[in-house]
C-alpha cells in the first residue's frame, strides 16, 4: 500500500505527510531534526508541524526548554473522517433538497464509462434500498470481467432483502440471488443492451468496450419502463425448481 498517497488523498498535502511520518518513524523530534530526516527546510518544517498541530494529528513538548513535536496516535485520522461523515451527513438532506429545486422537472441524465460505471449503478440500487428490473445483460453481468462485482452485489442485496425481476434470454448463463425472481424469453426480445430501473431511475448499459452505463433520473420514464416489464413478464416462461438451483448463487 501506497501510505504517501493514501494520506495525500485524506487532505495532508505533500509536505504535511513528510512531516507527520518522519514523526511517526522516529518519535518525538525537534524542527531541525524533522527538516534532516525529511529533507524540507526548518523554517517551512517548523510551520507545517504547527499545521499539523492545528489538526489534532500532532502535538508538542518542551524538553530543556526547546519544542519537540510527536504524532498522536494514527487513530485519530480515522475519528476524524468519522467526524467529517457525520458532520457532511447533517447537510446532506439540505443539498439534495436544493438540487431538487434547481432540477423541478428532476430530468436527470448521467454517463458513467468503463467497469467502474457498472458497479456505480449497482451500488445506486443498494444505496436506494428499492426493488429492482433487469431486462437483459445476465450472461455479460456474469461473464468473466463482470463476476465479481455481481456477486458483491448480489449477496448485499440479499442481506438487505432487496428484492430483484430479471428478464433474460432462455439460453443465457447467468446466476441469480435468492432474493431475485426471473423469467425466461426467446433472444428476439433482448439487445446488446441491458436495461435496469427502480426507483425513479432507469440505467441503461452498453456492453460494448470501453462499456457505457447511461442513468436517467425520471419517474415518468420509470413507470413507462416498469409497464413493458410487467407485460412481458406475464408472457416469460416460468423457470422449474431445476433450473432455478442450477443458476442459484451458492453460499
Amino acid at each position: 500500500m501506497d501510505i504517501e498517497n493514501t494520506l495525500q488523498n485524506l487532505g495532508l498535502d505533500e509536505y504535511e505527510v513528510k512531516v507527520y511520518l518522519s514523526l511517526i518513524d522516529y518519535g518525538d523530534l525537534t524542527a531541525s531534526q524533522i527538516a534532516d530526516k525529511s529533507g524540507i527546510g526548518r523554517v517551512n518544517t517548523y510551520q507545517i508541524a504547527e499545521r499539523l498541530i492545528n489538526r489534532g494529528l500532532v502535538s508538542f513538548v518542551f524538553k530543556k526548554k526547546v519544542k519537540h513535536f510527536l504524532a498522536v496516535n494514527p487513530e485519530k485520522l480515522l475519528t476524524q473522517l468519522h467526524e467529517k461523515e457525520k458532520e457532511f451527513k447533517k447537510i446532506l438532506p439540505e443539498l439534495k433538497l436544493r438540487q431538487k429545486t434547481a432540477n423541478p422537472d428532476n430530468a436527470k441524465v448521467e454517463i458513467f464509462r468503463g467497469k467502474e460505471g457498472l458497479n456505480v449503478i449497482l451500488n445506486m440500487i443498494l444505496d436506494d434500498k428499492k426493488p429492482y428490473f433487469m431486462f437483459g445483460g445476465g450472461e455479460q453481468c456474469c461473464s468473466k470481467d463482470f463476476e465479481l462485482v455481481m456477486e458483491v452485489f448480489v449477496r448485499k442485496a440479499e442481506k438487505q432483502k432487496l428484492k430483484g425481476k430479471l428478464l433474460e434470454r432462455k439460453n443465457a448463463d447467468f446466476f441469480i440471488g435468492k432474493n431475485e425472481d426471473y423469467r425466461l424469453l426467446p433472444d428476439e426480445f433482448f439487445s446488446s443492451i441491458t436495461n435496469t430501473f427502480w426507483d425513479d431511475k432507469l440505467a441503461i448499459i452498453v456492453w460494448t468496450k470501453p462499456y457505457y452505463a447511461i442513468l436517467i433520473q425520471n419517474k415518468e420514464i420509470v413507470k413507462s419502463n416498469i409497464s413493458v416489464f410487467d407485460y412481458l413478464w406475464n408472457l416469460g416462461e416460468f423457470p422449474d425448481k431445476k433450473d432455478r438451483n442450477k443458476r442459484l448463487l451458492k453460499d
